[in-house]
């Protein structure tokens, strides 16, 4: 195992990124009944799997001799890489790309059994059967092929991942605003019914200068909720016009299943706003 050097372990991230993204799309496609080009990047990588896969390789090579050893090992170490990869991208771009929370015992919906007994199939897979196979194709390569292809992959995979990271930056941006103005309409909306109530009362005690400025500030809160409704009628309309939108919503588009405990109603709208832009097309 450790003879590999370093463009070689990156050949087999970027081979393994491309079976888990193989596998992602298969799986999902077929559950949504529609093709879905899956994954955090646009082109065929996963980097999870990658990471996961190279993990995997470095902790059950060494009792690659036991089949239950590498079963444990292999889903320890890819449980706690799901769990880690998950909290961070949810805490740092306010989107959970997956979601096991309706799954049997999950953890805060970032891993869950069944994924973690997968976890530990495919470790028993890839290294009794998938890493051989690719180890030997690797092998047949010169030194001087494995350096360019390599180098070729990197970029490729860089340019593309740095695309995927601006949208989901994007994205979050987008859903703070969306957000932001959800919460500004409803205090909005509550200054008016309590106008409302108190112009109520007003009748009743018949104080003339009081209605007048009640129902002045009524009418001025009320012009603010239509200002508010159209501000995020376009935000939302934007989706399908605005290069900005747009490329937030591709990333949305691979992960269909993404959820959002901080924005999850923007989050919803704007889902709900982009089916119907994609309809309208």
């Amino acid at each position: 195992m450790y003879s590999y050097n370093i463009m070689e372990w990156l050949l087999f991230f970027y081979i393994y990124c491309f079976f888990g993204w193989v596998w992602e799309c298969l799986y999902v496609s077929v559950c949504k009944a529609k093709w879905v080009n899956r994954g955090f990047m646009h082109g065929p990588f996963l980097p999870i799997y990658g990471t996961g896969a190279v993990i995997m390789l470095f902790l059950t090579i060494p009792v690659k001799n036991s089949i239950v050893v590498t079963f444990l090992v292999g889903m320890t170490g890819a449980t706690i890489l799901e769990f880690v990869t998950g909290v961070l991208m949810e805490k740092m771009f306010g989107v959970r790309y997956w979601d096991y929370s309706n799954c049997f015992m999950n953890f805060h919906g970032h891993i869950c059994l069944q994924a973690s007994l997968l976890w530990g199939f495919f470790s028993v897979l890839l290294v009794n059967v998938i890493h051989a196979l690719v180890e030997k194709g690797i092998g047949h390569l010169s030194f001087c092929s494995i350096q360019v292809l390599g180098i070729i992959v990197t970029a490729i995979f860089s340019a593309d991942f740095s695309a995927a990271f601006r949208e989901a930056l994007d994205l979050k941006e987008l859903l703070i605003s969306l957000t932001e103005s959800h919460e500004e309409l409803r205090v909005i909306e509550k200054r008016v019914e309590a106008v409302t109530s108190a112009i109520g009362n007003e009748v009743k005690e018949k104080s003339t200068e009081t209605l007048v400025q009640l129902n002045k500030a009524l009418e001025n809160n009320k012009q603010r909720v239509v200002e508010y409704k159209e501000k995020m009628h376009h935000l939302y309309e934007a989706t399908g016009n605005i290069r900005y939108y747009t490329r937030s919503m591709r990333l949305l588009r691979r992960n269909p299943d993404a959820v959002s405990g901080r924005y999850r109603q923007a989050l919803k709208e704007l889902i709900r706003q982009a089916d119907k832009n994609k309809r309208n097309q």
